[in-house]
Formats: structure tokens, sequence, C-alpha cells
């Protein structure tokens, strides 16, 4: 019984010493990552957000003002007078379309409207002319185009024409391979 308390007392003596070791080691750790007097240098000093933020009224003229100083400036003027950073604008409407169309654009889209197709709208027009693009694509790597029948129902479903999608995309097809296809 005596070897058995000497046991249980090597033992827990080895166990204190090695609970001392451990807590000296974790505190030399987390003194190597470094003391209260480390910092970043940095020569400005910037918010993570805006100071101050008015925002828009109906009643005014729609213009929204922050102040957020910029992180990445110096502080000092860049010689870009007009560019500012932080700063937003209210969009009280949307700029007119203004894609230029070339002729064969122009050729494609006349080809469509004359088979019953609506394609006034300048945003289905680009939608139109990237499927077209796609069915030459899919022409020359010898597969189906994906991109005319999904047009193609989503003409119908706008209601952009009255045919079934399948006449639709042979219109887009056959108008496609008239202008674009080479």
């Amino acid at each position: 019984m005596l070897m058995r308390f000497r046991s249980t007392r090597a033992t827990c003596t080895t166990r204190a010493l090695s609970a001392g070791v451990l807590a000296l080691a974790t505190a030399g750790a987390l003194a190597a990552c470094g003391d209260d007097s480390s910092t970043a240098e940095s020569d400005t000093s910037a918010s993570s957000g805006p100071s101050q933020v008015v925002p828009a009224n109906p009643t005014t003229s729609g213009e929204v003002v922050t102040t957020t100083p910029n992180p990445h400036s110096d502080g000092g003027d860049s010689g870009s007078g007009d560019a500012q950073d932080g700063g937003i604008s209210e969009i009280t409407e949307l700029p007119e379309a203004s894609a230029v169309r070339g002729e064969e654009d122009n050729a494609f889209i006349d080809e469509l409207k004359g088979r019953n197709i609506n394609v006034d709208d300048q945003v289905l027009q680009d939608q139109m002319i990237a499927a077209a693009h796609e069915q030459c694509l899919a022409n020359e790597e010898g597969r189906d185009s994906f991109a005319v029948p999904a047009i193609a129902g989503q003409l119908q479903a706008l209601g952009e024409s009255d045919e079934d999608p399948e006449v639709i995309a042979e219109a887009i097809k056959a108008a496609a391979e008239a202008n674009y296809c080479g």
C-alpha cells in the first residue's frame, strides 16, 4: 500500500509540474504575439463607416451627401479634383437608350418584326442579337442552340408574339443565319 501511495504522489507531482510548464508555455506564446504597444502603421485615421449621412428627401433636390474618410488616400490632394469617393446620388430616371446598332443588327431586328415578333424594347433587342450570335456559334460547333429556344419561350410568355415558341425559334434561327452566320 505504501508503494501505491508513492506512485500516486509521483503522478500528482508530475501532473502539477506539467501543468506549470504548460502555463508558462502558454504565457510565453501569448507574450510573443504582441503587447499593448504594437499598432498598425498608418498616416490617416479612417473609420469603418460613414461618419455622417444625410438621406435623400423627396421634397429637396434628391441629393444624398455622405462624409466618409477614404482609407486609401494619403490625406493630400491627389490631383483628381472631380472624383469623390464615398458620395452617392439618387437617380430619378433612367438615361435614354443609346445602343449603337450596325446594319446587320437592324436587318435582323427588321426581319423579326416582319414575322410579327415585337422587339421594340432595346433590352429585348440585345437579348435577341445575343441569341442570334449564339445560334451561329451552335451551327459552327454542330450542336443545337440553347439560347434561341429560351428567348423564343420568353417572347411568347411576355406576349411579344402570338406564335408558338417553336415557330418563334425557327424565325429567330432563320433571321440569324440570314444576317449573322457566315
